[in-house]
């Protein structure tokens, strides 16, 4: 039941990184898994969109980094 939240996570985190990754940027990847997981976290534990990874300041992710 929960792996339809975590696909769609997935697919979140597919879309942001495609074009920096065909561009050949380089990517922090330690802090956008950080963002991924706070969003998979937020919609299995509490039922809500973070979407952390677009938006690194959501309030949702500082929350947890401050902890």
């Amino acid at each position: 039941m929960m792996f339809s939240l975590i696909a769609e996570c997935a697919e979140q985190l597919q879309q942001y990184v495609d074009k920096p990754a065909r561009n050949g940027d380089i990517l922090e990847m330690k802090e956008i898994m950080a963002r991924f997981t706070t969003d998979v976290i937020g919609s299995r534990a509490f039922g809500i969109n973070c979407n952390s990874i677009r938006n690194p300041n959501s309030e949702f992710h500082k929350m947890g980094k401050s902890y």
